[in-house]
């Protein structure tokens, strides 16, 4: 059983099946989740999709990002960055809506996987030989392991860890990614603009525009389920914001497609108890500003497969070793999002002076 169709789950899914486990995914959503900004498929990962036999059909779907353009309060640019190409070693990065690669990895597998939609996970009982589940619609069935693939806010890590706070670190921002219709943007373009201690941006595609929002703040206390608080919050946040911002936050207030939540990343000292383990975000996200939540899902899964595939029989060594391949990766990203948000959000007039000048010098050598 995988608690989560998402992109960790999706591709645990495939692999588990490919090496002949009978799979089922529960998911609370009526469909695959296909909400949120576009994505990037980095290092790894790229091997991953390529093994799933994907890759070319990924590619077909690729978005473009051909230019990130840091902006003053009148618009005018400040430093333009591009994003890094691949070399002789590896393919470059790929970045794709997040809706494709889902629709893509649920073709791979709708046919060979069990999927209970608009149900989830209510209780979980382990013994020696079975995980007991008992689904929110008061349904039960015995599985010979449970995976929660099911994000941040996990709820197999909640049943089964213990509360969220005991494994969160809570990195001092909250970022927001609003969808909307409207094309107030350049094609193929980002643009930011910073003040003090915030960022906005605007990311333009051909089909879709988003906007992007982030700011350091202490921890707020609002209800994650509730988009018209955390609508309230980002306009009383930014209302006294310039450069487009002032109509930026029209659109917020009729946007329908809202993600709103802390910048934050789940450490844990272990993955697995009995027959229960996560894989991507529910083990450790690694934060929104890391850039690399996909990728990390997509080779844990692949991992995860692999090691259970050795051998069910000895399954405590197979999540052992699960996460000794996977850890070392995982705590170096963890590391390096701190000095990432601190770049990308500078807290001072001169702190964002010192990051364009930063950029500058990079842009000399790519």
């Amino acid at each position: 059983m995988i608690s989560g169709a998402s992109i960790a789950g999706l591709t645990l899914g495939y692999w588990l099946s490919k090496y002949g486990f009978d799979v089922t995914i529960v998911e609370i959503s009526s469909s695959p989740r296909k909400g949120g900004s576009p994505i990037d498929i980095r290092a790894d990962a790229l091997q991953v999709i390529e093994d799933m036999g994907i890759l070319e059909i990924i590619k077909d779907k690729q978005i473009h990002t051909e230019a990130i353009s840091f902006v003053g309060e009148t618009g005018k640019v400040k430093v333009v960055t591009r994003p890094p190409k691949g070399n002789k070693n590896r393919e470059p990065d790929i970045e794709i809506e997040r809706k494709d690669l889902i629709n893509i990895l649920y073709g791979l597998i709708k046919n060979r996987t069990t999927f209970i939609f608009g149900n989830s996970i209510e209780m979980l009982e382990q013994n020696d030989s079975r995980v007991e589940v008992t689904f929110k619609n008061g349904n039960q069935q015995g599985f010979d392991f449970v995976i929660g693939a099911d994000g941040q806010h996990s709820a197999v890590r909640k049943i089964v860890f213990g509360k969220e706070d005991e494994f969160t670190k809570y990195l001092g921002m909250y970022v927001s990614v609003v969808q909307i219709q409207e094309k107030p943007g350049k094609n193929n373009h980002t643009l930011l603009y910073n003040s003090p201690g915030k960022i906005v941006g605007i990311s333009q595609y051909d089909a879709k525009t988003y906007l992007f929002f982030a700011f350091h703040s202490c921890r707020l206390n609002y209800d994650y389920h509730n988009k018209e608080e955390q609508r309230k919050l980002l306009l009383n946040t930014y209302k006294n914001q310039r450069w487009l911002v002032p109509e930026l936050l029209q659109f917020i207030q009729i946007a329908d497609n809202i993600y709103f939540d802390s910048v934050s990343q789940i450490r844990m000292s272990k993955w697995s108890k009995n027959r229960v383990s996560l894989v991507g975000d529910a083990a450790h996200c690694a934060a929104f500003l890391s850039g690399m939540g996909s990728s990390l899902a997509m080779t844990g899964a692949k991992i995860l497969a692999e090691e259970l595939s050795s051998g069910t029989d000895n399954y405590p060594a197979a999540f052992q070793q699960y996460e000794n391949r996977h850890k070392p990766v995982v705590e170096k990203i963890h590391a390096s999002v701190p000095f990432t948000a601190r770049m990308f959000i500078p807290k001072s007039y001169i702190g964002i002076w010192l990051r364009n000048s930063l950029l500058r010098v990079r842009n000399l050598f790519i």
